[in-house]
């Protein structure tokens, strides 16, 4: 089983691989569709990978995602699987895409996973928003202490952000 389990892991690292360089390889007038294929393919490791080359475009600076992107982006933060669901939480986070909030919010209530759920609370604080404090306030109950830290900071920043905004209106 471990020896399955190796190589499978294995092959998933060489197909992530081997498409982030097809991506990389192709024209800009067709990377758009590629990403959406990506996106909504029927296995998680290339949804997983659609997800990842965005993030790396986006904290490179390379391109921003297109509406239809980010529209994809934000039905998958429930995707049925884990990795999935991490890697589009980061995206977003690196993206800073404010409509995903109610989706980040509804997934954070009901999330399985610790490390995804670390990563929700990090893209809901990238965007900063007032009407997600009730929420994060109810995740300090949170059986995972990495995920208690997260919210802590999260509330930290998005109240600093608020003030820095609230003194950036009135002066």
């Amino acid at each position: 089983y471990d020896e399955t389990r190796r190589q499978l892991n294995r092959l998933v690292d060489e197909l992530q691989a081997l498409l982030g360089a097809q991506y990389q390889a192709t024209t800009e007038a067709l990377k758009p569709d590629m990403i959406q294929r990506f996106l909504k393919s029927e296995q998680a490791v290339v949804r997983g990978v659609g997800a990842r080359i965005i993030y790396d475009d986006a904290i490179n600076g390379v391109t921003t995602p297109s509406p239809v992107v980010r529209q994809l982006l934000r039905g998958m933060i429930g995707d049925s699987d884990a990795k999935v669901r991490l890697e589009v939480a980061r995206t977003i986070r690196a993206t800073n895409d404010p409509e995903a909030l109610a989706a980040l919010l509804q997934q954070l209530v009901i999330e399985p996973q610790a490390d995804v759920r670390v990563a929700i609370v990090q893209a809901v604080q990238s965007i900063a928003d007032a009407g997600a404090i009730p929420i994060l306030i109810e995740r300090l109950n949170d059986p995972s202490d990495r995920v208690v830290e997260a919210v802590a900071d999260a509330l930290g920043a998005i109240g600093q952000t608020l003030r820095e905004r609230d003194r950036a209106t009135y002066e």
